[in-house]
């Protein structure tokens, strides 16, 4: 799975860009609850949404699990390249929000936390491999 910062990266590209495809919301753009689907699409459903870096899915759909440990402050005391998440803490960061999330969870930059100990069919993860 990407590291939260990867996963940012990808989504936001260089310009730090709101939603995946750029600053204005569109729910044509995604598989959120303002696009009216009310489940899982197939993956690549909607490639107009893509991400900078060509990333299908990025906001909307499955909210994505993420490899760093949620901690709500991490932010405050993080290094500013490439964060690497808190020690171990119960909860992984998701992000990117799912098809029932509303358009202010849609975005680049919310954040939350997975509640591990409660599944919920609504997350999935992204497999993601290092760059060399």
């Amino acid at each position: 799975m990407p590291t939260e910062a990867e996963w940012k990266k990808t989504a936001r590209g260089i310009d730090g860009r709101k939603y995946a495809w750029g600053d204005q919301w569109d729910p044509v753009l995604t598989n959120s609850r303002e696009s009216g689907n009310a489940k899982l699409l197939p993956v690549g459903s909607i490639p107009e949404g893509a991400s900078p870096y060509g990333l299908l899915d990025m906001m909307g759909n499955a909210a994505e699990w993420l490899a760093d440990y949620f901690d709500f402050d991490y932010y405050k005391v993080a290094p500013n390249h490439n964060p690497q998440g808190p020690g171990i803490i119960m909860d992984h960061t998701i992000r990117g929000g799912s098809y029932w999330s509303p358009a202010y969870l849609v975005t680049t930059y919310m954040r939350d936390s997975s509640h591990s100990v409660h599944p919920y069919p609504r997350v999935g993860f992204r497999c993601a491999k290092s760059a060399n």
